[in-house]
């Protein structure tokens, strides 16, 4: 391994959560894979070759999705032996730094549980309600008697804004002044 190598994964050891870098440094990482690789029937070179991919996937420098084709790629074998593999690494050292391991990859978890049927997120809709014009004091009169009709959206824009409108007046910034004379 070149001195580059060696900066650059020193670097990032000091950058990942701490439980990430324990597991990576413990004797542990170290047993789990190597029983997984005899399980498997593989031999010491290629126990290696599949520790070095899951530290690198620990680290974050290879990506967790690409972690079975890279396993397949390393050690040469087929898809099925590969599978077994990649299964019994995720049970016995992904899973014991899963939130962490998540949060090096940028995975979002998702903060409502999904139980059996997809949710389909839309764009928030505008409402269509209309506004009902009502007889009310004019602001200006302040008599109840007047039966001038002032959209209720427009009263409340008005007193909490306070503007000096034309009652029945729309304020949009996106339309173009209308002045009714």
């Amino acid at each position: 391994m070149d001195e580059q190598t060696k900066r650059t994964l020193i670097k990032r050891i000091g950058e990942v959560p701490a439980d990430i870098r324990e597991l990576i440094l413990s004797d542990t990482l170290t047993e789990d894979i190597t029983a997984v690789a005899k399980e498997n029937e593989l031999n010491e070179v290629l126990s290696d070759k599949i520790q070095a991919e899951v530290r690198l996937v620990l680290l974050g420098i290879t990506d967790l999705d690409h972690f079975s084709e890279n396993i397949q790629a390393e050690v040469g074998i087929d898809s099925k032996q590969t599978a077994d593999i990649v299964i019994a690494v995720d049970k016995q050292v992904f899973s014991l730094v899963r939130d962490s391991l998540n949060m090096v990859h940028g995975y979002i978890e998702p903060e409502v549980e999904i139980t059996g049927r997809e949710v389909e997120l839309a764009e928030p809709q505008p409402s269509q309600t209309p506004v009902a014009n009502v007889p009310i004091a004019s602001p200006k009169s302040g008599s109840a008697g007047d039966n001038t009709a002032i959209p209720q959206k427009d009263l409340i824009a008005g007193s909490i804004l306070g503007n000096n409108r034309k009652p029945g007046s729309v304020s949009d910034p996106y339309r173009e002044s209308i002045d009714e004379e």
